[in-house]
């Protein structure tokens, strides 16, 4: 699917223009994946994979909810990432 039909799990509009969604994504294989990004028009500050498996996998599916809580929150997008890269440098 081109990338601007993909519908987001959850995304938001904040400060300058900005905004960022979770989106489900495919993979290399037949499996699907989540990803975050925020971007401002035509700059991407941020597209990062959610680790934890594919979109069948508990732990990546709660991270993924666990994302669109904290963007529910109003968190900002850099400590959306940080939390996103403690995942990737932690065991699963």
């Amino acid at each position: 699917m081109p990338r601007n039909k993909r519908k987001p799990l959850y995304s938001r509009v904040y400060d300058h223009g900005f905004h960022d969604a979770v989106y489900i994504v495919p993979g290399r294989s037949p499996h699907l994946y989540y990803r975050y990004l925020c971007n401002g028009g035509r700059h991407v500050a941020y597209s990062l994979h959610i680790p934890g498996g594919n979109t069948n996998s508990p732990i990546a599916t709660g991270r993924a909810i666990e994302v669109c809580r904290w963007m529910r929150r109003g968190e900002s997008p850099t400590a959306i990432a940080a939390l996103i890269n403690t995942w990737s440098n932690a065991p699963a």
